[in-house]
């Protein structure tokens, strides 16, 4: 049904506040799989074609940049095969780097009139990590949000953490 609404947008049709919140999810939790992940970046970037329209360079450059990690992020599948909870943390990791960019763009942004003046976020640091599978430039996530990956997915013995292993208790 969110696909169909997507083609119907991109066809070209009038878009009110209310269809905008239609596309919102009502599940904030994370994902539990990659194509979960790589749905809710789409979500993301469709969110902003909707509010920004089609040629905005918030949405352009989050789009073109998406192309390429989405597909990545399914990729974590096989790159951790043996440890998918610490592929679906790198997930979650991308997805917050791209949220983290993005808020920082619209900070920039609401000080100005118009926000096609500001320059495009720069995506490159997410798109270089996904691609060379060197995760350490993506940001830490916070251990509250930690905390409620731990309690919706089954916790395992051990945790990945930036550069360390955490017991989980």
């Amino acid at each position: 049904m969110l696909a169909e609404r997507q083609a119907t947008v991109e066809a070209g049709a009038t878009v009110s506040l209310s269809d905008t919140l239609e596309f919102k999810t009502k599940d904030a939790r994370f994902p539990k799989t990659y194509l979960q992940a790589s749905d809710k970046l789409w979500a993301f970037c469709l969110l902003c074609r909707v509010y920004f329209g089609a040629r905005h360079v918030l949405y352009t450059a989050l789009f073109d940049s998406m192309q390429i990690v989405c597909p990545l992020i399914q990729n974590l599948e096989c790159v951790f095969a043996s440890s998918k909870k610490e592929g679906l943390l790198i997930a979650i990791q991308a997805m917050l780097a791209y949220q983290s960019k993005v808020q920082a763009w619209l900070r920039l942004a609401r000080s100005t009139p118009v926000t096609t003046v500001v320059a495009a976020p720069d995506f490159s640091r997410i798109l270089e990590a996904m691609e060379s599978q060197t995760y350490d430039s993506l940001p830490r996530v916070p251990d509250q949000w930690m905390e409620i990956v731990k309690a919706q997915v089954a916790v395992s013995s051990i945790w990945f953490v930036r550069g360390s292993t955490k017991g989980a208790h």
